[in-house]
């Protein structure tokens, strides 16, 4: 789903603006999200999901733009995996390179693409267990390690009044999570977490 809305987004602003040329002034962006998803956890429930970080780039030019990220990506779920039910509170870390190139004037499209330059995540979670001699409940609670690989993907609209810009976008975490524990291993696999983005910048 995420995926498949950012590929619409790109598409529809692409076909629109991608003639037009980039505009020949440099900018300087600071950017944040606003808004995120995790990505699709199979199976799991009552999902809390939120993000923030920040990004700075620096767009030359010639409509090329180079620039850092870094993003927190936080998700409170309940899973069950086999007969356990598990109560999750996870969150990756991520920081990115980007290189984007920047089309139009006034009102602009800006694609970029990003790849992960560190990034680690941590699940922490309780198993809880029924007893049936004596009868009572025990709670476990967890901690597993999660590596990380990936790449991001961006769409971003920016309108300039003067010398500053509003910039509003989308961007797309395509990451693969390795978790350490054989037990969470079930749970290993690709994931898309889709932010909003806004931010301010200067033209100079």
């Amino acid at each position: 789903m995420c995926r498949r809305l950012l590929i619409a987004f790109l598409a529809v602003f692409g076909f629109l603006e991608t003639w037009v040329c980039a505009e020949g002034r440099s900018r300087l962006r600071l950017t944040t999200p606003i808004a995120a998803e995790y990505g699709d956890i199979e199976g799991a429930t009552n999902t809390i999901e939120q993000g923030s970080g920040y990004g700075v780039e620096y767009i030359f030019t010639n409509g090329f733009g180079l620039g850092w990220s870094t993003f927190t990506a936080k998700a409170k779920f309940d899973l069950t995996i086999g007969s356990t039910d598990l109560s999750f509170d996870q969150e990756t870390d991520t920081q990115f390179l980007d290189l984007s190139y920047l089309f139009g004037e006034n009102l602009t499209l800006q694609l970029s693409y990003g790849t992960l330059l560190d990034g680690s995540g941590k699940a922490r979670y309780s198993q809880t267990t029924t007893l049936p001699f004596p009868p009572y409940t025990f709670t476990a609670n967890l901690e597993d390690e999660i590596s990380l690989q990936g790449t991001a993907y961006g769409l971003t609209l920016g309108m300039a009044l003067g010398d500053i810009e509003l910039t509003y976008g989308l961007r797309l975490h395509h990451i693969n999570h390795d978790y350490q524990s054989s037990t969470l291993s079930i749970l290993d696999g690709e994931y898309d977490q889709l932010y909003q983005i806004a931010g301010i910048g200067a033209l100079f």
